[in-house]
């Protein structure tokens, strides 16, 4: 195994990895269960009282 044939197979695994984890990213975000913290979590900069909850 040659450097050029090692870096091609590193490439390969690192851009199914991104892959994979781009879609779990996206996955997670889209999951229904999360929408109610989503929500809520935009409104955090319009609260008047400046706290969190």
């Amino acid at each position: 195994m040659d450097m050029t044939h090692f870096g091609a197979m590193l490439h390969s695994f690192w851009t199914a990895w991104l892959v994979v984890l781009f879609l779990g990213i996206v996955g997670y975000a889209m999951w229904p269960r999360n929408r109610e913290h989503f929500e809520h979590a935009s409104r955090i900069p319009f609260n008047d009282d400046g706290q969190e909850g």
